[in-house]
């Protein structure tokens, strides 16, 4: 009885480390699919393609040539971004007389489920057909202020997306109520019954089923955790000899089991360091084969995997930073744009329309910079000069509604910054503090910081005067702050502002607004004024 319960131990403290490691491995599946619904934003922060998308030419040639101008390129980039996605189809609610079948289309009643044109959110779709497994995820697109409905992105997924997360030999998930996914060691498929299932619990062989509910699909994952064959065997060829060995020779006895227990407690405190937030610990090497040995290997094998699983689900995290970023940056960006531009302003110049030059210019000097991918650090009189351009084509828009001041105080001829901090800031204010019928102005304030600063700062204020940011509003954009979230409200430039900036300079450099008591917001950057900016 005692040696039984001591067994049961051991077995209980593995079935806690093997358990830990399913769970990372569900949540880095989770990640996986949350990084196939960001491909999505290639087509849903595209204002240009969704205009497209929105008013069909009546003209088949016409048609033909938008499509290529518009849609062909960002269909193929976002396809290409990601291996698990296999096909992509956008479904249209307007009917466009040019059509490619599989990749633009007309929504019809038949295109897409019902539930998800009842729907503004994405939603996964997991079925078993002809005894094979399919994923779809159904995104509904609508114009960028959120007001119209433009239609449906739908993109069939790699079912190998499910075998690559998951270490176990034998993985089950439930599709529906007849039939369930199973993977094999060999990284082999197929769909069997659920009778088939292997039993639960079964406490004789040391083996369990574990479940976990799916985050993202509606379904549940099953696997089996068994102990090793010859490990009861091992038990039962150990207990025997030492039962005599108890009896013949108790001194040589109590040492051996004192050196066993002694590595017993050993691999005991050691998996009591593993927590979420660190990587687990490996325990001492072993070349024996007994019993312990094997518990060690095991644990160690465990452990290993918990700690890969950990670095995957951290890297993932890294990613999907970058991805916001680089969302930011989302354009259509045909070889030819500029030129075409330049071309345009010439002509008009050459016919002395000097109006439409001007304005070209803004909007060819604009682009070309905000288009710049692979930069990461620019110097900061060229952000100044950024927001500028895009003052002026808003001015363009809406003549004299939006106005812009810039006072410097010092120096910055030489101060560096990373690329794109000062426009996502004045965009925002924009967008949230001015209405059709209001006019905002902007101020930009560039000088040393206060002695507060433990360092000699550079400190950017930026004001405008639209409408001011609330408590609760406040409150919850500065723990999006602090936490690293993006939502859903058109704050993701912001947060990757602040995420930049700390990642740059530490968290002493991290973005601070405030709100006035009546109308406006600031928003005050800093900047280290050693090694011009560089961190």
């Amino acid at each position: 009885m005692m040696n039984t319960n001591y067994y049961k131990v051991l077995w209980e403290q593995y079935h806690s480390v093997a358990e830990q490691s399913y769970a990372a491995e569900i949540a880095n599946f989770n990640l996986r699919l949350r990084d196939i619904e960001k491909v999505t934003a290639y087509f849903s922060s595209n204002a240009i393609l969704l205009d497209y998308a929105d008013t069909p030419n009546t003209s088949i040639a016409d048609s033909v040539y938008e499509y290529l101008k518009y849609f062909d390129g960002v269909f193929q980039n976002a396809r290409s971004s990601n291996q698990y996605v296999t096909a992509m189809t956008f479904f249209t609610k307007a009917q466009h007389p040019f059509q490619m079948t599989g990749i633009l289309e007309n929504l019809t009643a038949t295109s897409v489920p019902t539930e998800v044109l009842n729907s503004i959110k994405g939603s996964w779709v997991v079925a078993v057909s002809d005894q094979k497994l399919s994923m779809t995820y159904y995104q509904p697109v609508y114009t960028t202020s959120y007001r119209e409905f433009i239609g449906v992105l739908k993109i069939a997924v790699d079912p190998a997306v499910v075998m690559d997360c998951f270490t176990e030999p034998a993985v089950y998930f439930y599709a529906d109520d007849q039939s369930v996914y199973f993977k094999y060691a060999d990284q082999s498929t197929q769909i069997i019954e659920p009778g088939q299932l292997p039993q639960a619990t079964d406490t004789s062989r040391f083996s369990y089923l574990s479940s976990h509910e799916s985050e993202l699909l509606d379904g549940t994952f099953v696997t089996q955790v068994t102990m090793q064959e010859d490990f009861m065997h091992a038990v039962l060829m150990v207990l025997l000899p030492s039962l005599l060995m108890l009896m013949v020779l108790p001194l040589f006895y109590q040492k051996l089991m004192h050196k066993q227990m002694k590595r017993v407690v050993g691999l005991s405190d050691y998996i009591g360091q593993i927590n979420s937030l660190n990587p687990a610990p490996y325990f001492e090497k072993t070349e024996t084969d007994d019993e312990i040995g094997a518990l060690i290997k095991a644990f160690n094998n465990n452990t290993r995997d918990i700690n890969r699983l950990m670095r995957e689900v951290a890297q993932a995290e890294l990613q999907r930073k970058d991805s916001e970023f680089y969302a930011l940056q989302a354009q259509i960006k045909p070889h030819f744009l500029y030129n075409t531009l330049e071309n345009i302003r010439m002509t008009a110049e050459q016919e002395h329309d000097s109006r439409t030059s001007a304005m070209l210019e803004i909007l060819g000097s604009y682009m070309r910079y905000g288009l710049k991918k692979d930069l990461k650090y620019t110097y900061l009189t060229s952000e100044l000069q950024y927001i500028k351009y895009y003052q002026q084509l808003l001015d363009i828009r809406f003549p004299g509604q939006v106005t812009l001041s810039i006072n410097v105080y010092l120096d910055i001829s030489e101060v560096t910054c990373p690329y794109l901090i000062l426009q996502p800031i004045v965009e925002n204010a924009i967008k949230h503090g001015k209405t059709a019928d209001e006019s905002i102005h902007i101020w930009v304030d560039i000088r040393a910081a206060g002695v507060f600063r433990s360092q000699p700062d550079l400190e950017i204020r930026m004001k405008n005067n639209g409408y001011r940011i609330d408590t609760e509003q406040l409150q919850q954009l500065q723990k999006q702050f602090d936490e690293g979230i993006s939502d859903e409200d058109g704050h993701v430039g912001l947060n990757n502002i602040n995420y930049r900036l700390i990642s740059c300079y530490g968290k002493d450099y991290h973005m601070q607004i405030n709100s006035g008591e009546k109308r406006g917001c600031t928003f005050t950057i800093y900047l280290p004024i050693q090694n011009g900016g560089q961190p």
